[in-house]
């Protein structure tokens, strides 16, 4: 278990008023010697203080090979799309967009994984894993049926300098056209 928290206030010198704090839950259990589960859930959340809004960096992103496997590296949640004529509009992960989508994050990011790993000979292994989760713009948007959904197998290679893995992911929700 982690429990991280980031403080940004004008006292310090800062431009910015907020605090983001995210709770990392992982478990691991190893019924064989060639199998182990591994679960992992994640809550964060941006608390700004005099109704500031919070800076870009400071926003969670979601997707990629640590977070919701189904989607490219920070491509899930709130983005803005930019149209040619210069106008622009929000939406949420894979809504329309007929322009370029700009990801700026969320306020509330919610994540959930469960793998199955199994060890194969010479330093080879496999996995089968389920990812779940979200990101908000406000705490106000959460909603269940947003909740993305992907699963998929994976290959590893264990290295004398850590594994090298290989991942392939399959939606098995739409994404909400809220």
């Amino acid at each position: 278990a982690s429990l991280r928290v980031n403080e940004s206030f004008e006292a310090i010198g800062s431009d910015f008023h907020y605090t983001r704090m995210a709770i990392d839950l992982r478990g691991y259990y190893t019924p064989w010697r060639y199998m182990t589960l591994a679960g992992r859930l994640r809550y964060g959340q941006t608390f700004n203080a005099l109704g500031a809004d919070t800076p870009l960096p400071a926003r969670f992103l979601g997707g990629g090979p640590s977070d919701v496997r189904g989607y490219g590296e920070g491509r899930m949640g709130p983005f803005l799309c930019q149209r040619s004529d210069g106008s622009s509009y929000a939406g949420s992960d894979d809504s329309a967009c007929d322009g370029s989508k700009v990801f700026i994050g969320g306020n509330v990011a919610m994540v959930g994984s469960f793998e199955a790993r199994f060890q194969l000979p010479a330093s080879f292994g496999l996995t089968a894993f389920v990812d779940a989760g979200e990101i908000w713009l406000a705490k106000e948007d959460i909603d269940p049926m947003d909740v993305n959904v992907s699963a998929g197998p994976g290959l590893r290679y264990q290295t004398p300098f850590g594994p090298i893995r290989f991942d392939f992911a399959f939606l098995v929700t739409e994404p909400h056209q809220g």
